[in-house]
């Protein structure tokens, strides 16, 4: 379950999540969510992803999200990630499909495993390009944005999760000042 607040505004979800093996080597990241306010949440929201484990310590996957605000937003998204011993380095693009064109992002990050696994701290940077339309189809302009952020973890008697994620992010406006965001988050999850 998560629970957000912005300003006034307070929203709730509630999420189910799964990683299914398929065979050696391959398994799935499955989730769906829902939010019965869908205030600052998607009304609900699905993922799947295929993991598939590669030579050399390579891991690849591809996947898709649905997220229903109002009309829906559809996102494909293909991850390559690499464990150098107690290290996992990964690249990540979300390609999301629009009206005025397709925006892509790309991040890259690496995390740091502890305890055997057991905790985790890790820094990730992401970059992305949307195109948003002013007037027309004529007046097409390019948004930047980036965001940096560090996040740690620590699982507690092999049942409880307990982490904490900071992030910072810069987004460009047409006409207009750049939008700077700040978030913290803390979480504490229970394993089944």
């Amino acid at each position: 379950g998560y629970e957000a607040r912005r300003f006034q505004t307070n929203d709730a979800q509630i999420e189910l999540e799964a990683f299914p093996k398929i065979r050696e080597g391959t398994y799935a990241d499955v989730a769906v969510a829902a939010s019965p306010e869908a205030s600052l949440y998607p009304k609900y929201r699905l993922q799947g992803d295929v993991y598939q484990s590669l030579p050399l310590g390579f891991e690849a996957s591809i996947g898709y999200r649905h997220l229903q605000f109002g009309s829906g937003v559809d996102m494909g998204v293909v991850t390559l990630g690499k464990y150098l011993g107690n290290w996992y380095f990964t690249l990540r693009s979300f390609i999301t499909p629009g009206v005025a064109g397709t925006s892509v992002s790309a991040s890259g990050s690496v995390r740091r495993y502890f305890l055997d696994g057991a905790a985790y701290a890790g820094l990730r940077y992401g970059h992305g390009v949307s195109k948003e339309e002013l007037r027309s189809a004529n007046d097409i302009v390019l948004l930047a944005s980036n965001t940096a952020a560090a996040e740690a973890a620590i699982v507690v008697g092999d049942r409880v999760e307990i982490g904490a994620r900071g992030s910072v992010s810069q987004e460009t406006r047409a006409s207009r000042d750049d939008l700077w965001q700040y978030s913290v988050t803390t979480s504490v999850g229970f394993r089944f």
